[in-house]
């Protein structure tokens, strides 16, 4: 908004909520020659203070996946190994 007399940009000054939820009143002075103006402003979607605040939630508490596997120690040789594959698949 700009001043009437100087043409600068005019310094607001003060929000006054009005009494219609929406509604608000503002004031501005020209910072070159005091010049004072108010307006009437409609805040379609409403500041961000009249928002009720969302509730927090805490999320779930994730378990990590176990990072240590089953090992199988099998003796040297071809029948350890083999019976290491068949206690592995469980088969």
């Amino acid at each position: 908004m700009r001043c009437k007399g100087c043409e600068l940009e005019l310094v607001l000054t003060s929000v006054v909520q009005d009494a219609p939820p929406g509604f608000e009143r503002h004031s501005f002075i020209c910072p070159e020659c005091n010049a004072r103006a108010a307006r009437v402003v409609f805040m379609r979607n409403g500041r961000e203070e009249d928002v009720a605040s969302m509730p927090m939630h805490l999320a779930p508490s994730i378990v990590p996946a176990s990072t240590v596997q089953e090992e199988h120690n099998a003796p040297p040789g071809i029948l350890g190994r083999l019976m290491s594959r068949l206690l592995r698949y469980k088969l």
